[in-house]
């Protein structure tokens, strides 16, 4: 995977040096490490997939739903290539339109917690690798998380059972709204542990965008306890 993500970060650079941070979105995140799994992968069309459905038993359905589609979660890129199978999700940490704005890092860490148990339970379930690649400028970079209860950003590596969301967000009002709790309950019910490793961590150069801005990728691991 190395050639990708190297692939990745220079098709991100050059898009990066021509157009302002303020005019990108996660979608072109997404966008790049796309044409970089088929360029390096060898990949055919059918065996690449945006937005792909997890597994039904990766989580337990919420009661009383309106709307159904809201009980298909999905990962950002599923690969599916015969024996190589491979699930993404994405993130894309920048500055405000506002200089100075203030900045939702808590926003943030849920949608970290989030990705990596979904990532997780569809790995499991599915035998497949799973990754959490992300692109973050200088205003994510180094912040300390949560009063010190997870390392600075982007940490060598984020270690948690099935219980530490949980313990994470306690006193946090939003938590029940923004931690995914059909997830929660199925790493309870596997007694899972997982483990996510800083695998790629490299300079994203441009003059339009001086802040610093890196591009990251963990490899998601997991345990049963």
């Amino acid at each position: 995977m190395r050639d990708t993500f190297e692939l990745f970060r220079d098709l991100f650079e050059n898009r990066y040096q021509k157009i302002s941070v303020l005019d990108l979105g996660e979608d072109s995140v997404r966008y790049d490490f796309f044409i970089a799994c088929m360029e390096t992968l060898k990949l055919k069309p059918w065996e690449i997939q945006l937005e792909h459905a997890v597994p039904p038993n990766s989580f337990k359905p919420r009661e009383n739903v309106k709307r159904k589609r809201d009980e298909k979660p999905q990962i950002d890129l599923w690969i599916d290539a015969g024996k190589n199978k491979i699930g993404f999700e994405f993130a894309f940490f920048k500055r405000n339109k506002v200089d100075g704005s203030r900045i939702n890092y808590t926003e943030y860490i849920f949608k970290v917690l989030n990705d990596m148990m979904r990532l997780t339970l569809n790995a499991e379930l599915t035998q497949s690798k799973a990754y959490f690649v992300c692109v973050a400028d200088q205003t994510m970079l180094g912040r300390q998380l949560w009063d010190k209860q997870l390392p600075m950003f982007p940490a060598e590596q984020y270690i948690f059972d099935a219980n530490k969301p949980v313990q994470l967000c306690a006193g946090l009002i939003s938590a029940k709204n923004r931690l995914d709790e059909r997830f929660i309950y199925k790493l309870k019910e596997m007694k899972m542990r997982v483990t996510s490793n800083l695998i790629y961590n490299e300079t994203i150069h441009s003059k339009l965008n001086p802040y610093e801005t890196r591009a990251l990728v963990w490899d998601i691991k997991w345990q049963i306890n």
